[in-house]
């Protein structure tokens, strides 16, 4: 197998470095609980970059109904 050269490796880490960037920037930093979610006729959440985040009700719905089940012992299983 081929060595890689030092250059290759740089551009490599600057694309690395960039991505991991983006993705940071869309981290969600205002902090609430599913209840509090749920209690919201849209709710949203500030991310890192000033960015509203808009969470899908039906997915905080079925968490709910989830978090309900797994309190009563049930497990949900591929």
């Amino acid at each position: 197998m081929p060595e890689r050269r030092p250059a290759t490796d740089d551009v490599l880490m600057r694309w690395m470095r960039t991505e991991v960037t983006k993705i940071n920037e869309g981290i969600v930093t205002e902090s609430k609980s599913l209840a509090q979610l749920l209690q919201e006729e849209k709710p949203t959440s500030i991310t890192k970059n000033g960015n509203e985040y808009a969470f899908d009700t039906d997915v905080l719905k079925l968490s709910q109904n989830y978090t309900r089940l797994s309190n009563r012992g049930y497990k949900i299983v591929n």
